[in-house]
């Protein structure tokens, strides 16, 4: 027999309900948005606009919701920890991959040729 996890994840009835509810609504928006062609653009993406943010409240009651709310929250909090790199190491850094990449390029162009030359000369093909 197999051993479950330490902890079984069960998705209440509520959470089912909310996602069923979710996701008639996102089709009901797209249908709407599709089907009232006829109606300014500004109405169907105000519309869809609205369906949109219902949508994103009804799962962020949900468990997984709820997850992916704190994994947002905990990504931001970690960007703002990022220490970005200043304008003069940024230039610096970019002229020396362009340099590299200028480098490595003449450095292919150097190998092709003396493999193009090599096997010209095996095939009797130049002289």
């Amino acid at each position: 027999m197999i051993a479950m996890s330490q902890q079984e994840t069960k998705v209440p009835a509520l959470d089912t309900l909310i996602w069923v509810l979710a996701i008639s609504l996102s089709v009901a928006g797209i249908y709407a948005y599709y089907h009232l062609v006829q109606q300014p653009w500004v109405w169907r993406t105000v519309g869809a606009t609205a369906t949109t943010v219902v949508v994103l409240f009804l799962v962020s009651l949900t468990q997984a919701g709820k997850a992916a709310l704190q994994l947002v929250v905990a990504a931001r909090m970690e960007m703002r920890k990022v220490v970005w790199p200043t304008r003069q190491e940024t230039m610096q850094s970019t002229i020396t991959v362009l340099v590299m990449v200028f480098i490595a390029a003449i450095l292919l162009w150097c190998i092709d040729t003396a493999a193009l030359k090599v096997v010209a000369w095996l095939t009797g093909q130049r002289g």
